[in-house]
């Protein structure tokens, strides 16, 4: 349903809800950024259209938005 709020420009490329985290569902969103600043500003443009009214998750509130940076020598390694 947030997979539904992305574009193709926001680089969108996994959700994954932890809906059982202490305080707060988390959402993770994997996607592709040339910084770490933008990836933060992509996801909250994401999340901000899916919790808008009208949206699918209309009703919920955004709390934060952090990214982590996964560094090009460490994706080699996963493949």
């Amino acid at each position: 349903m947030v997979l539904a709020a992305a574009r193709s420009e926001d680089g969108v490329e996994h959700v994954s809800v932890h809906a059982d985290a202490p305080g707060n569902p988390v959402l993770g969103l994997f996607l592709t950024a040339s910084a770490l600043a933008v990836a933060e500003a992509m996801a909250r443009r994401v999340c901000e259209r899916a919790v808008a009214p009208g949206g699918r998750q209309a009703g919920f509130v955004l709390v934060d938005v952090e990214a982590g940076l996964v560094p090009q020598a460490f994706d080699r390694r996963l493949f």
